[in-house]
């Protein structure tokens, strides 16, 4: 929003924005920050503290660009926690729901490709880009389809949800959509070797 201000000449809205973003950003370090497992988690204001439940939503503070070299540098040291064969899975819990593992979901990985890029650790973006669009690829040659969701653990597209959205949709665009992103990001590391 900051952004969008500044374009239109609105120096006291960008400062505000400004000053938002810095508090979000205080309070995702002081609320969501846990040292001792080096990730980012959900806090539960009812109860005041901080979960248990690893999930790759620990990652976005890397997207949003808030999290510190070190805390950075401990997220990568975590990817094992999520990282399949097939690519990130939501968490690491298979809980038999679709926003556990084993599945993951497009928008969640380039996310954290993402974000992993942007700090530097282009070894790791690649690696887990390359996972994640094989899964893609492998199932596009059985069936012609890309779906709204993989089983990274199987790299398969064969979903076994237990309860609630049991679909798997087929030409889901965010899934087209981030398969292009690593696509190109792939293609422009080449490149630029």
């Amino acid at each position: 929003m900051a952004h969008f201000a500044e374009l239109l000449n609105r120096e006291a809205d960008v400062q505000a924005w400004n000053s938002r973003a810095e508090q979000r950003a205080n309070a995702i370090h002081r609320y969501l920050w846990k040292e001792d497992t080096g990730l980012f988690l959900d806090y539960d204001f009812r109860l005041e503290r901080i979960s248990s439940y690893n999930y790759l939503s620990a990652y976005y503070p890397l997207w949003a660009g808030v999290a510190t070299t070190s805390q950075a540098d401990a997220l990568r040291k975590n990817l094992h926690r999520f990282e399949r064969e097939g690519g990130l899975a939501m968490s690491c819990t298979d809980s038999g729901m679709q926003w556990d593992e084993p599945y993951g979901w497009a928008p969640a990985n380039w996310i954290v490709v993402e974000g992993l890029s942007s700090y530097g650790f282009h070894d790791d973006a690649h690696r887990i880009s390359k996972s994640f669009l094989a899964t893609i690829d492998e199932n596009f040659e059985k069936d012609a389809t890309v779906r709204e969701k993989y089983d990274v653990v199987e790299k398969d597209i064969r979903i076994r949800v237990m309860a609630g959205y049991k679909q798997n949709n087929i030409g889901f665009g965010w899934t087209n959509g981030v398969y292009l992103m690593m696509r190109e990001m792939l293609a422009r590391e080449v490149h630029s070797s």
